[in-house]
């Protein structure tokens, strides 16, 4: 099963601005795990890729504040492989990927909407607009 999971940074706690947590992504086998980064960012970034898989097969998206890029590749199987930096993780179809990133980021996007400053990042709209969608 894969899953998407995401905690804030402990010192700062919720931040509607600048969201600082850490953000995991595991299949079975394996985890991608980065600490201390912006959640916005890579939840904007995997919304992006998921709408972009719908169409290619192959897609690069850039991290806002990361060094490297987000891929995925979905093969003829239907599998998506995620890969970030030297790690990669398997959701066995694009309708599993969609699943664990609505849980995440809608519950990532419902912790911060209600924070003053949310309000000015635009950073969550891609979130706003997939949390909302049907």
């Amino acid at each position: 099963m894969f899953k998407i999971n995401y905690s804030f940074e402990e010192e700062s706690g919720r931040d509607g601005l600048d969201p600082l947590g850490n953000i995991s992504m595991s299949d079975e086998r394996s985890t991608i795990l980065l600490r201390t980064t912006f959640l916005d960012s890579w939840f904007a970034a995997l919304v992006d890729a998921l709408e972009q898989i719908q169409i290619k097969k192959h897609v690069s998206v850039e991290i806002a504040e990361e060094p490297k890029a987000l891929t995925l590749d979905v093969a003829l199987g239907g599998q998506v492989f995620v890969t970030y930096a030297d790690e990669k993780v398997v959701a066995q179809t694009r309708q599993a990927l969609q699943a664990a990133l609505r849980t995440a980021a809608c519950s990532f996007l419902a912790a911060v909407v209600g924070l003053p400053e949310a309000k000015s990042n635009t950073t969550l709209d891609p979130i706003r607009k997939f949390c909302e969608a049907p």
